[in-house]
């Protein structure tokens, strides 16, 4: 690499842009789709909550097929969550335009208003997350993770754990 003033600017640029790219990502940029199963699309429609299958057996997921959670500080029906700032980064949490539906998935769903104004969809009281960490539709990779976040099973109860725990969160 030269020592070039100018080419150091866009060596600078180009791993801005990198970072926020991957900040985007984390935060979940791609939110809740409209279709469960298909290619995520983006839009205003409500979100379908599905089924998936997982090392950790049958578990709820979003539209994309990505492993939804359950994070044991936020109590479920206070009608608020408690994952926020940098908790909110590393956890995205679910959001969806509309009224959510489910197939095959057990429980009552309902959404919470997160201080933002962004709308949160719950299974039976509990607001859901997705993990920055899984990288693709069917990771469990945040299941025990801190002993407070936990992947949703099929049946609306948290799915057996078996991560270490160690997360601040």
């Amino acid at each position: 690499m030269t020592n070039h003033p100018s080419a150091r600017r866009a060596a600078g640029a180009g791993a801005l842009l990198a970072a926020a790219a991957l900040l985007l990502a984390a935060c979940g940029g791609d939110k809740y789709h409209t279709s469960s199963g298909a290619t995520p699309t983006t839009g205003a429609a409500a979100s379908t909550l599905a089924t998936g299958t997982t090392s950790r057996g049958p578990v709820v997921v979003d539209a994309g097929g990505r492993t939804l959670y359950r994070f044991d500080k936020d109590t479920a029906g206070s009608g608020t969550s408690a994952c926020t700032g940098d908790c909110a980064t590393a956890w995205p949490p679910a959001l969806v335009t509309g009224t959510p539906t489910a197939t095959g998935v057990a429980g009552t769903l309902g959404t919470v208003t997160r201080a933002d104004g962004a709308t949160q969809v719950t299974l039976d009281g509990h607001p859901l997350y997705r993990f920055g960490g899984d990288q693709k539709p069917g990771d469990t990779a945040g299941d025990g993770l801190g002993g407070v976040w936990h992947v949703v099973a099929a049946g609306a109860a948290p799915a057996a754990t078996s991560q270490p725990s160690g997360s601040r969160y």
